[in-house]
């Protein structure tokens, strides 16, 4: 189903998503807001790259809504990464004891 109205430009301009509009009034608002996403200078090539995909899928939320949940997975992922980074650093190793945490904390209630 296609919930975009249909373009009213012969040359298929692009047609801004109308659920877009609780975040934004226009394609310029998008810009300012991810101006404040910055990228820390030290973080790795794949988080650099995963939050850079997602900074660039939020500004296009203007055109269809859909990208930001992909954003928001690119930045789980870049989020991922980050925390792995971090506990090799310390000289942790990923193992049961990380998963058995990882389970409590995500267990539902009874």
């Amino acid at each position: 189903m296609n919930t975009l109205p249909p373009p009213t430009d012969p040359l298929l301009q692009p047609v801004g998503d109308p659920r877009a509009r609780d975040l934004v009034l226009d394609y310029a608002d998008v810009h300012a807001l991810v101006a404040d996403l910055v990228l820390p200078g030290d973080a790795s090539m794949y988080v650099m790259s995963a939050m850079e995909t997602s900074r660039e899928l939020i500004r296009h939320l203007y055109y269809r809504y859909e990208f930001v949940t992909v954003a928001v997975t690119h930045s789980l992922f870049a989020l991922e990464r980050v925390l792995a980074e971090a506990l090799a650093a310390t000289g942790r190793r990923r193992g049961a004891g990380a998963c058995r945490a990882f389970v409590v904390c995500t267990a539902p209630e009874s």
